[in-house]
């Protein structure tokens, strides 16, 4: 959050401020290698390759953004809940999956319920910026669910909506 921090008001001091969105790309591929370097080295996920994985998620979701406006905001929530529910697939943290679903609902909602710019300048009837970002932002949702594993209880898996038309036994 201190780097985060950091970027943005040395950007904006120096009147940068549409180079925002490079620098958190930039960013976030330096925090990936560096888990990805910190995973190589070690046999486990641990806390530090956790928090630099983690950054890298931050700063890559927040480089959309950042860098655009309107719609097109929805579209990076989106694209985060998919990173992290892969990492909580790969994790199996209920945490990251809790966080997955808030996310890729945030950015789904936010598309389809809440756009201050669609009352500002009437968008096109059909095909328009918010159309694109509502139909991405489902469809990120859609994969969060490939990504998510079933939760696993004592008496095997459980998930979250069971077969139709099936005897449970």
């Amino acid at each position: 959050l201190v780097l985060l921090g950091a970027t943005y008001g040395s950007l904006r001091d120096a009147n940068l401020g549409p180079w925002l969105g490079t620098a958190f790309v930039a960013e976030a591929a330096g925090l990936a290698l560096l888990a990805a370097v910190a995973r190589r080295h070690l046999p486990e996920f641990t806390r530090d390759a956790i928090s630099f994985l983690l950054g890298a998620l931050t700063f890559a979701s927040l480089a959309l953004p950042a860098q655009l406006d309107g719609a097109w905001v929805s579209a990076g929530w989106a694209i985060e809940g998919v990173f992290v529910a892969w990492f909580a697939g790969r994790t199996h943290s209920p945490i990251f999956r809790a966080a997955a679903v808030i996310l890729g609902a945030t950015g789904l909602c936010k598309s389809l319920f809440f756009d201050p710019t669609l009352y500002r300048n009437p968008p096109d009837l059909f095909l328009n910026g918010r159309f694109a970002v509502s139909l991405l932002s489902a469809v990120a949702f859609g994969l969060q669910g490939r990504f998510l594993p079933a939760e696993r209880t004592a008496s095997g898996p459980r998930h979250a909506f069971p077969q139709i038309g099936r005897a449970h036994v």
